[in-house]
């Protein structure tokens, strides 16, 4: 029943329905999936005091489970790492929009007639990609590859793209990737006849306060400021004319493949490792019989153990009900040790406290050690004595 409630939980999420998706579908996805998980773990009226994010869900749940003796370390885990992961892949795609947009915004800048044609994904079958722009002036096309980081670049002789720190971390090898990404533009091209035409490209850098140390000779960059001047400096042996300029832009768009893909975040572990922490199951103290599973919004969370007035479908009216966390002090089998030890009076209260029943629990323990050290000293006054008789 525990995991019919957590399906029930899952199923009212109707975020990230479906098998694949556009790259420009995902961030919408990530935070209708994130406002899902605020709601389903916040009282509607403090939901609405603030903007909550997904890393408010972790902390008040981390809060609420230490403050009740870590009843549920194992779930609680499994969906912090599940939001770590996801709350990057949020902040990458917003990061990667802002820089985006921050670079198409020089653009604008370039005084002659231009196209700009924005995320432009291209795939021949073998390869996919995607440009971040394309500009067609009359004097050049160039690729514009956008990155928007605050760690510093160091780009090696053979193209090898790193992020600098305490340590060198290799992202990519970015000469590779630009090298793909014309590939398939000429492809592009070569069905309007323009395929023996120069392509230029540039990585641009929308942080300006950061280093970048390029040792790459096939690989042009700058930063945001220059982008403009970058594009219009660029010249080629083909002059273009109004004609060819539109020709090139309707050839690119037409190869243009806006395909679908998998989310590379498992999202449905995610969604049910949440509904997991949060639902937490309940057994009639007057049968022993499992109740219907409840969600426990923030603030609503109780000691282990709580009683719990619910319907008992197989008593047939209200009774207490334990409240039981798996992976918890007082988990189903624990209930059940209570339950059969005759804990539970016929109103369903309990006779001892959960704290003293654990004790007497363990005291049978105890006095079977006591009792067995007492044996033991019988026995060796007995085997002491009947030595001495036959004077060994």
């Amino acid at each position: 029943m525990r995991t019919e409630r957590v399906n029930e939980l899952k199923a009212n999420m109707k975020s990230f329905g479906k098998d694949a998706y556009q790259k420009s579908e995902l961030l919408d996805e990530m935070f209708a999936l994130q406002q899902e998980i605020v709601s389903l773990t916040f009282n509607q009226d403090h939901a609405a005091l603030a903007e909550l994010r997904i890393w408010d869900v972790e902390k008040h749940l981390e809060q609420m489970n230490e403050e009740l003796g870590n009843v549920a370390d194992e779930e609680l885990q499994r969906f912090i790492d599940g939001s770590k992961t996801l709350c990057n892949l949020i902040k990458a795609e917003i990061s990667g929009n802002r820089g985006e947009a921050k670079a198409f915004r020089t653009l604008e800048y370039i005084k002659s007639k231009n196209y700009v044609l924005k995320n432009v994904e291209l795939n021949d079958g073998d390869f996919r990609t995607e440009l971040d722009a394309v500009v067609i002036t009359p004097s050049a096309i160039t690729i514009v590859e956008v990155k928007n980081t605050a760690k510093d670049i160091f780009i090696d002789e053979a193209g090898n793209y790193f992020r600098t720190g305490e340590f060198l971390r290799l992202d990519c090898n970015i000469a590779e990737k630009m090298q793909i990404k014309e590939t398939l533009l000429r492809k592009a091209l070569s069905t309007a006849g323009y395929d023996e035409v120069e392509i230029n490209s540039v990585v641009v850098f929308t942080n300006n306060r950061i280093e970048v140390q390029n040792k790459f000779e096939g690989i042009r960059t700058c930063f945001s400021s220059q982008l403009s001047y970058k594009v219009e400096g660029d010249r080629s042996r083909t002059v273009f004319s109004d004609k060819d300029m539109e020709a090139i832009k309707v050839c690119i768009e037409q190869a243009e493949s806006k395909e679908t893909y998998p989310f590379e975040f498992d999202v449905e572990q995610y969604k049910t490792d949440y509904a997991s922490t949060i639902v937490h199951e309940f057994y009639c103290t007057q049968c022993g019989e499992r109740g219907i599973p409840v969600h426990r919004k923030y603030g609503q969370f109780r000691e282990v153990g709580h009683l719990k007035k619910l319907y008992c479908l197989a008593y047939g009216k209200e009774t207490n009900h334990a409240e039981c966390i798996s992976a918890s002090k007082y988990d189903s089998s624990m209930f059940f040790d209570e339950y059969e030890s005759g804990n539970f009076d016929s109103e369903g209260n309990r006779i001892l406290s959960l704290s003293e029943w654990k004790q007497k629990k363990q005291e049978p323990e105890s006095i079977a050690d006591i009792d067995q050290e007492d044996d033991l000293s019988e026995w060796y006054e007995f085997l002491t004595s009947l030595l001495r008789a036959f004077n060994i």
